[in-house]
């Protein structure tokens, strides 16, 4: 059975699927699509299209089943609520499949009486912030790597040993995996948004994005700046929330600095995932191998 649970911007999650809270009478989780057409002669030529801003609604029905009256659940989903935004998830297959997520705010919540069955069965519209999307997430390993597979991104959009212990002569091969790389396979052609953590030490951080073995971004700082993440540092380059952000954290003093106006504007710096295999290769100026992450959102029309 689909499944269904909210959770709120501080990260705490409230069940919608179950006996004594349960949204069902849903709507409202395809798509539909704004497009603006011109005559031409006998035929009409598209000039512009964009997904409209869904709303996924129903009814949710408090019941006496489990803790708490009806009343009292109601006022428990109430209070939850305004914790926005909301990040509603679903599981078509069910609990513990894969789930989908859409950010979304309740923008309508009606109250009833009781039901000749004991329960309120309220109106409930959500109005969303974002299509569904797919939460993944990669890191890239620099503790447990065997050296004698260490393979390094080179030129031409091939990897390469960096000696093959005989002649001195690095070889080619297509694949491998290096300490400074993680990849994402995304089967949609929605462009995804992407959170990069980049954890310290290292020293003027750059990166770069490749999609199908052919480079589309790269980002970094301006060569004026001198960024030295210490350990137990992290560098994080958001463009997830519709905002653009370059901070650097220290998590054990309470530290936040704002980087953004050193990066290099000649680069793209905020990257996005493509349809098909996205490569992402960090690099500090010393040389250093640089544990990060990618936390990527693949984009869904309908799920």
């Amino acid at each position: 059975m689909r499944y269904f649970k909210l959770e709120s911007s501080s990260g705490s999650s409230f069940d919608i699927t179950n006996e004594g809270i349960l949204f069902h009478d849903i709507s409202g989780l395809g798509f539909e699509e704004d497009n603006d057409f011109r005559r031409v002669g006998p035929v009409w030529k598209l000039n512009s299209t964009a997904y409209s801003q869904s709303k996924p609604s129903g009814k949710i029905l408090f019941t006496e089943y489990g803790d708490g009256t009806p009343y009292e659940k109601y006022d428990m989903f109430k209070r939850f609520i305004v914790q926005s935004p909301l990040t509603l998830i679903y599981y078509p297959n069910g609990l513990g499949t894969k789930p989908y997520m859409k950010k979304v705010r309740v923008s309508k919540l009606s109250k009833t009486e009781l039901t000749n069955y004991g329960a309120l069965d309220c109106d409930v519209e959500f109005t969303s912030y974002s299509p569904w999307y797919e939460l993944v997430f990669a890191e890239n390993k620099i503790d447990d790597v065997d050296e004698n597979v260490h393979w390094i991104w080179d030129v031409g959009n091939r990897w390469r040993d960096e000696d093959d212990g005989v002649t001195g002569i690095p070889r080619y091969r297509f694949g491998g995996e290096s300490r400074n790389t993680v990849s994402i396979n995304c089967e949609t052609n929605a462009k995804g948004l992407i959170k990069l953590l980049i954890d310290g030490p290292a020293l003027n951080p750059a990166w770069s994005h490749y999609v199908n073995g052919v480079l589309v971004s790269t980002g970094g700082f301006s060569a004026s700046s001198t960024i030295s993440l210490i350990a137990g540092e992290q560098l994080v380059v958001d463009n997830t929330d519709a905002s653009f952000l370059m901070n650097i954290y220290n998590a054990s003093i309470g530290e936040q600095r704002n980087v953004y106006s050193l990066r290099d504007f000649d680069k793209k710096c905020f990257f996005n995932l493509e349809a098909g295999n996205n490569v992402f290769v960090i690099t500090s100026q010393d040389g250093v191998p640089v544990h990060f992450a990618i936390e990527g959102y693949i984009h869904h029309a309908t799920v």
